[in-house]
């Protein structure tokens, strides 16, 4: 689920994760067409065998996602518009279901192309996570008032931390026991903001906000009963 901003983080990382001769992906997520979340990916589809691509279905000038829609046709792989309602059930109990976006975008926001973020909460047993790409609080507030299942043990925090995100009302839905933030260390958009990490941390704990910037990679495992916590630093 999206590529980072190094052409070749993903792919770096996906070798430290797989064995050398499994080169082959079910599926991969666009959760939408900024560089910072697409650059990584197009060298991921060019190395490994991809079966099905789900993204918003929403496109972006830029050589970043040109290189991508390059590498996806050339792959071949099956592409799916993602839609709330959605389902994957990808084998071993675990069950991918899309809540965001909706069939009609939403649009006139501060942030269409982010508000149309591919939003996934994917459950494994008694386990769930909730992975909320650059959603702003507008498409927040939607998913809340659509009353979707949101709770969540695990919540990848939307936007990198930004101000734009992480509403009380959504947290309050969420109700995490860990919050990721995946953020680049020293970037120039001051993520993640003091608010949103003060909000975090009355919803969660100090403790279980954890930041791509201090810990390295995040590894978050489960077994459907038990999560248990790595991080590179």
């Amino acid at each position: 689920m999206d590529g980072g901003p190094d052409p070749l983080g993903a792919v770096r990382f996906l070798g430290t994760r797989m064995g050398f001769a499994d080169k082959s992906l079910g599926l991969v997520v666009l959760t939408h067409p900024h560089a910072d979340h697409v650059t990584g990916l197009a060298e991921v589809v060019d190395r490994y065998r991809v079966g099905t691509v789900l993204e918003a279905g929403e496109a972006q000038e830029g050589p970043a996602y040109i290189a991508w829609r390059k590498s996806v046709e050339e792959e071949g792989a099956d592409v799916t518009q993602a839609r709330e309602g959605q389902t994957f059930a990808i084998g071993d109990g675990v069950t991918i279901e899309v809540l965001n976006p909706p069939a009609r975008h939403l649009r006139d926001t501060a942030s269409d192309v982010n508000n149309s973020s591919v939003v996934l909460r994917i459950v494994y047993g008694r386990v769930s996570f909730l992975l909320t790409g650059d959603v702003f609080e507008e498409a927040e507030g939607w998913l809340v008032r659509q009353g979707v299942l949101l709770d969540s043990d695990v919540l990848k925090v939307a936007h990198h931390g930004s101000r734009t995100s992480s509403s009380e009302d959504c947290l309050d839905k969420v109700s995490p026991s860990i919050a990721v933030v995946s953020v680049g260390e020293g970037n120039r958009f001051g993520h993640p903001h003091p608010d949103t990490l003060e909000a975090l941390h009355r919803e969660v704990g100090a403790q279980a906000v954890l930041m791509t910037a201090e810990r390295g990679a995040i590894e978050i495992i489960t077994d459907g009963e038990r999560l248990q916590v790595k991080t590179e630093r």
